[in-house]
Parts: C-alpha cells; structure tokens; sequence
C-alpha cells in the first residue's frame, strides 16, 4: 500500500464509522515505465501530448527491460511495457503479471548487428557477440546462431544493458551485437550490417502492456484511460507522422527524417487486431505464448512449461 493512501483512507474509515472498503490505489495516478523502443512510443507521445490525463497515468522512464522488470518486481511501478518472452519468465519467477493490451509485434525491427568485417553469421565463429542479459536477447541469439547451425561455445558471449549498445558497438569492444530500433538504425550509419532479424521468426518478439495482476481492479479507470489513449495516439500519429517526428526523434536520438524508417519493421497492433489476440479467453495470446515457452525451455530459459492462466484480458481495449 502506498503510505499516503493508507492514511486517506483510513481517515475516510474512521470519519465514515469504519462501514465502507478502500480502494488504496485509485486516488493515485498508475505508474507506468517503459524503455525507448518504437513500439511503447504511442503510450509516450499520449502522456506528452495531454491524451491521457496527469492523474491517470505516471510515466516513469527506463534505460531497459531488465531495469523495467526490476521495478516491478519491487512495486516501485504499477505497469510496463516488455515482450512477452520477458513477461512469462517473469511470471514463471513468482510475479503475478497480466497483459492488457499487444502493442507490436517485432517485423525485423530486432536484429542481430555486425561490424564491417563480418559478413555472414558463420563468420561470428570464435567473436565477441553482445547482448542483453534478458529473455529476448537470448532468444534471438539462440535463433540466430540456430540459423547458422553455429554453437554457442564457440562464441564469446559479452553482457551489454540495452542503454550501452551503441556505445559498446560504436567503440568495437564487440564484433557484433543483439539489439534493436532505434540502436541498430545507428549502428547502420556506422557501417554497420544486420545478419539476423526478428522477421526471420514470425511472432516470436511480440511486446505487450502488462500490469501487477493485484493492481488490475484498484485501477481499473486508469488502465481504461491509457489503453484508450494509447489506441487514440496510434491513430493520430498514423495520420500525420510528420507532425510527431521531431518529439520522437528527439526521444528516440535519431534524425527527423530516419523516423518512419525507424518504425518500419515494427507492426503496430490496432483495437480490431488486439480485439483478435484475446478473443476467446485470449485464445491466440496463449497460442503464441505456449509457442515461445518451447523455444525458452530449449535454451534454458524456463525450467517447465509457463503457466498461461489469466495470461491476459481485452476487458480494457475500447469499446
């Protein structure tokens, strides 16, 4: 419980003659984080530009996904935005997490990046690849170097947080790197070349809003409020994309002009195609996550098959 709406409520209670319940989180606005990546960058453009109200929503920015996971874990946040690899390990970990809403899915915008030198996976044979200590790291390296028929131990593994990708790569401190938009879009101007995207395993990087299942009810207004924004912003920027290119550009630390490009290998999911994804109990949200569990348990990540209970509710999608 948060401090201050403990003390509000029980002073409603004692006034009240104890007779009424508490809802401790609605008098507080729902704290979100999220990382840059193009797919989460509607959530922010509604929170910048006034489509979802202050005391709705409380935009907390991460460096990454492992730091977004963290939070969460240790309810500085209500909310965030990961990929659903992120959220069934999470889960499987002993945090309740719900899905609300399937925000993209990951069309080569995840990619496995190379310096000059290197021109083919099999080249990677004895190199230093980077990447993220998270699900998804993992799972695109294991579907990369699978590609290649390349084995693990014959690569040298370095862990890079997602907020040092460009600089690692652009210092050659690796000869090649998992990572994803907007980095990759610079490591290009570099020279650099992509080896591997995620367009080579469809529906394996999908990335979703997913809540602390306790927090769904305290803030349900809330939840109603930001995905509603989130779908509103999708639109408007659909309609215009150059009016809202220099805000994200700026956010996202490239040129104007590189935004579009930037978006391109990202499937940003609409209502009618999110009314889809959990229609039927969340039929093809369990489907696709029954799907990635397989592929985490080959390579280590989850030690038993996830357990897809109340994975996730459209109950929050608009109307």
């Amino acid at each position: 419980m948060r401090r201050r709406s403990f003390l509000k409520c029980m002073s409603l209670v004692a006034a009240a003659g104890a007779t009424g319940g508490c809802q401790f989180a609605q008098a507080e606005p729902l704290r979100l984080t999220l990382h840059p990546w193009p797919g989460y960058e509607m959530i922010y453009l509604a929170k910048h530009t006034g489509a979802v109200a202050d005391d709705m929503l409380q935009l907390m920015d991460s460096p990454s996904a492992s730091a977004s996971i963290r939070a969460l874990r240790s309810r500085v946040v209500d909310a965030a935005c990961l990929t659903l690899d992120e959220v069934l390990q999470t889960r499987a970990e002993g945090l309740p997490l719900t899905v609300v809403t399937v925000l993209n899915v990951s069309l080569g915008a995840d990619v496995v990046m190379a310096g000059p030198q290197i021109n083919s996976l099999e080249d990677l044979r004895g190199r230093t690849i980077g990447v993220e200590h998270t699900a998804t790291g993992a799972v695109m390296l294991e579907a990369a170097i699978g590609k290649a028929d390349l084995p693990l131990d014959q690569l040298r593994i370095r862990y890079v947080p997602a907020d040092a990708h460009f600089a690692t790569a652009a210092a050659d401190r690796v000869d090649a790197i998992v990572t994803y938009e907007p980095t990759s879009s610079r490591l290009r101007d570099l020279g650099w070349i992509e080896l591997f995207s995620s367009r080579d395993i469809p529906e394996r990087i999908v990335d979703v809003l997913v809540v602390r299942t306790e927090m769904l009810e305290p803030f349900a207004p809330h939840l109603g409020s930001v995905v509603e924004a989130h779908f509103r912003t999708l639109a408007s920027w659909q309609a215009a994309p150059d009016e809202y290119a220099p805000l994200l550009a700026k956010r996202l630390k490239v040129k104007a002009d590189r935004i579009q490009s930037v978006f391109a290998d990202v499937g940003l999911l609409s209502v009618a195609a999110n009314r889809q994804w959990f229609a039927d109990d969340a039929k093809r949200l369990v489907s696709v996550a029954r799907g990635l569990g397989d592929s985490m348990m080959s390579v280590g990540l989850l030690a038993s098959p996830p357990d897809l209970t109340d994975l996730g509710t459209g109950r929050f999608l608009p109307s």
